[in-house]
């Protein structure tokens, strides 16, 4: 049999290890393979009925787009497919982690990728990943490779891991709370809201259910027939909108547009200082910030390291 150079010793950081009992804290006696047979169609539920601009939309600098985190889940099919196979085949052998924010930028997903063809693509290769982890006694799930971050993942841990993602991909639930949610009312443990019909039907139980996970108190989210408030998306135009004619009626603004004519205004970027709260301290501002950005972290895809 041919000889494989096999990894050498690996030196995990705190920060690996604190991901890896995430790791385990989610396994608890689940079944991997039941995880991940569900998966791509709760992918589509997820995105069904949304436009090809609200696909493509990013929900705050930094942070990907929905055809993004698909395609991203796209290759990490082919990145895992691949891993399981060189684990069960050549057990021992060193597993390299790849750049998957470059690979998004790449492989240019946000500006030519098509969701079907994607969705398509993430249900066939996890459909025959499935088919080949089952056609192997379970034994052999304990053969491993070495990972240049983590050291030795074996097989079942991986399968655990993409259960894990599978279930954390939460920014698809963060786009329709943005775009298709009207908030009714809010306090704290209770929340109602009236989805539109576009929003997944199980939106406000998977709200609740997240809410109660992440913040360790019991949380109802209740769906209303009640109006409710504008969309996050449509408060965001309407604000957009509102700036934007401010600005384009500033008196030095109107003398370059009358200067150049033909010019147009591309966008409009306000500064940090112009939306702080009267009284608020710069500290103040940062700990919100940072609240904002730790929650908008949890909800997002695509930062775990691969």
């Amino acid at each position: 049999m041919k000889r494989f150079p096999s990894a050498g010793r690996v030196i995990i950081t705190p920060e690996q290890r604190a991901y890896m009992r995430k790791i385990d804290g989610f396994r608890a006696g689940r079944d991997p393979i039941a995880l991940m047979r569900v998966a791509p169609g709760k992918f589509e539920r997820a995105v069904l009925g949304l436009s090809a601009g609200q696909m493509r939309r990013r929900p705050a600098r930094g942070k990907w787009s929905i055809i993004e985190i698909l395609g991203h889940l796209s290759d990490t099919e082919v990145v895992y497919g691949y891993r399981y196979r060189l684990c069960l085949c050549q057990p021992g052998s060193p597993i390299v982690g790849y750049d998957q924010a470059r690979w998004v930028e790449e492989l240019r997903h946000r500006s030519r990728g098509s969701a079907k063809r994607l969705l398509e693509k993430i249900r066939v290769a996890r459909e025959g990943t499935l088919e080949m982890l089952g056609q192997v006694p379970r034994g052999s799930w304990k053969r491993f490779g070495v990972h240049n971050e983590r050291g030795r993942e074996s097989v079942r841990r991986t399968m655990e891991l993409i259960a894990l993602f599978d279930k954390r991909r939460e920014a698809l639930i963060r786009s329709h709370l943005w775009s298709h949610a009207h908030l009714v009312t809010f306090e704290p443990g209770r929340i109602e809201l009236r989805p539109e019909e576009t929003a997944p039907r199980d939106l406000a139980n998977r709200l609740g259910q997240l809410l109660t996970e992440w913040t360790g108190m019991r949380w109802v989210v209740a769906v209303s027939q009640a109006e409710g408030a504008p969309t996050p998306a449509e408060q965001a135009a309407q604000h957009e909108s509102a700036v934007r004619n401010e600005v384009v009626a500033h008196p030095l603004v109107r003398a370059v547009l009358d200067t150049f004519p033909g010019a147009t205004i591309a966008a409009v970027r306000e500064r940090a200082g112009a939306i702080e709260g009267a009284g608020a301290s710069p500290e103040a501002n940062d700990d919100a910030t940072a609240e904002a950005s730790d929650a908008a972290d949890e909800a997002s895809a695509g930062e775990d390291d691969l």
